[in-house]
């Protein structure tokens, strides 16, 4: 997606084009979630591969169909459209780019600011997208024949909110920068998705006993992280918009890593008591050992947080220069 927004959005509308884009991936898991679950109940697992397969080949005739590298190669959009996207971005003649610098590009403190920012981001994301059912199931909140439903609806509900927030984070985040620096607005954006969802899932960790408070915590904990899509992830178009797929391929390699490890130490964490299932001691024993899991998610959130305080910045690097191989038109 970078790689398409490095030629198609205009430098003043980065940050809300890019959230309008990442929050198709947090609506995919609201329905996942919640559909998933009813599809699972009634009608067997194999119905998700199912459905959410020829979902997806759908997807893809329609990417086919309506997608082009640049505006210039477009030949549905108005001459004036392409007049103007490609005054305010350039055109790249790709036959004569340069080598991609790699050395400048792995040691800039830039680039390891936000890919640290994306590992710890999603440290706590793919923790909670993995293990969130598993959490309400284990600490005794929900219960029934339809468990199974419910638990994905409830476990859908923060995910709305990731995406509600994170399509306002865009346009919040480019009107700052009218009157503030993109090094200001990316870094407040990402201390905020990172200290404030940190506070809530910490609450979450000793407060959640109820399945109100315990989907209004992890609500606010997963949703206000929507603001990290204003932040860092939109932060390789800033510091070198010619590279972003490069820089995007680089951080979230970094940002995956969590995806196969997070889950594993959460379950390692939050092993099964030993006392009967279902008793008292049983859902106190598995409170306790998964709020070690959401502590653990809150001090990496604050290592990421500080690394990128210190060393982000919304700046174009000087090794991102197109020497002259960008034509304006």
């Amino acid at each position: 997606m970078h790689v398409i927004w490095s030629h198609w959005a205009p430098p003043q509308e980065r940050s809300i084009l890019t959230a309008i884009a990442y929050s198709g991936r947090f609506t995919g898991i609201v329905i996942t979630f919640s559909l998933g679950a009813i599809l699972c109940w009634y009608g067997g697992w194999p119905c998700l591969f199912y459905v959410f397969g020829s979902i997806g080949l759908v997807w893809f005739v329609l990417w086919a169909f309506v997608m082009y590298n640049s505006p210039s190669e477009h030949p549905w959009i108005s001459a004036e459209e392409r007049h103007y996207l490609e005054s305010v971005i350039g055109t790249v003649d790709n036959q004569s780019m340069e080598p991609t610098p790699w050395f400048k590009i792995m040691t800039s403190s830039h680039v390891w600011a936000i890919a640290i920012a994306h590992f710890c981001y999603n440290w706590a994301e793919y923790t909670l997208l993995t293990c969130m059912p598993t959490y309400l199931a284990d600490i005794g909140i929900l219960q029934g024949t339809n468990a199974v439903v419910f638990n994905g609806v409830f476990s859908a509900v923060p995910y709305l909110v990731l995406m509600l927030v994170a399509l306002l984070s865009g346009p919040l985040a480019d009107f700052l920068r009218t009157f503030f620096s993109t090094t200001a607005v990316r870094k407040t954006f990402t201390i905020i998705a990172f200290t404030a969802s940190g506070g809530f899932l910490l609450l979450c960790g000793y407060f959640g006993t109820s399945i109100i408070r315990a989907v209004s915590l992890l609500s606010l904990a997963v949703g206000i992280g929507g603001f990290s899509v204003a932040g860092f992830y939109t932060n390789h178009l800033d510091i070198a918009p010619r590279y972003a797929g490069v820089l995007m391929a680089l951080t979230n390699t970094a940002g995956t890593l969590p995806g196969i490890v997070g889950p594993l130490v959460a379950k390692a964490i939050a092993l099964p008591p030993s006392a009967p299932k279902g008793s008292a001691e049983y859902i106190a024993t598995y409170r306790s050992e998964w709020s070690e899991v959401f502590l653990l998610c809150v001090e990496i959130y604050m290592f990421g947080a500080l690394i990128y305080l210190i060393l982000g910045s919304g700046k174009k690097q000087p090794w991102a220069d197109n020497n002259g191989h960008t034509v304006v038109n």
